[in-house]
């Protein structure tokens, strides 16, 4: 990805050029290959390696497997820009999902230390970034919320199992 691509990515077009250039600072751009896992479920997130990732390039596969079981419980793909990580970002309950490149695959990502600096450094900028990141979880719950009600209306058990393990 060439310099100043990142900026221009509709995700990060509530903010002024000035504060664009700054997040993309922050940010790391780095490529992984097929099968890395970003996140692990059942891992603490560890505060000092914790990130916010932004997938630029490629897919990532979001697994959740129902407690006690082999069965996965819920499962999606993700596509550029989706961000991912987010809660393990602001906490260090363990993660609850697992994230795994489903291609190679070209992700930004922030660490908590970057983003605590962002907060200290530049508050309302940091504030404006916690925004987006909001936001990113309110469409997330939307998409979860119409998922559970599409499978209470088809009546369907095993979507409906599977839009409960996306709840949490």
């Amino acid at each position: 990805m060439k310099p100043g691509s990142l900026r221009d990515l509709d995700i990060f077009s509530m903010f002024p050029e000035h504060e664009r250039e700054l997040l993309e600072a922050l940010f790391v751009v780095e490529s992984f290959r097929e099968g890395t896992v970003f996140i692990q479920e059942g891992t603490r997130a560890v505060s000092n390696r914790s990130a916010v990732y932004l997938l630029l390039e490629g897919e990532v596969h979001v697994s959740r497997r129902r407690p006690r079981a082999d069965a996965y419980t819920f499962e999606t793909i993700l596509h550029p820009p989706e961000l991912f990580g987010i809660i393990s970002l602001a906490t260090d309950l363990p993660h609850s999902a697992t994230c795994r490149a489903r291609t190679d695959c070209l992700v930004a990502h922030l660490d908590r230390p970057a983003f605590v600096e962002l907060h200290h450094e530049h508050s309302a900028l940091g504030a404006r970034f916690e925004h987006m990141l909001a936001r990113q979880l309110v469409r997330d719950l939307r998409r979860v919320t119409r998922d559970l009600l599409d499978a209470f209306e088809s009546g369907d058990p095993k979507a409906l199992r599977s839009s409960i393990g996306g709840l949490s």
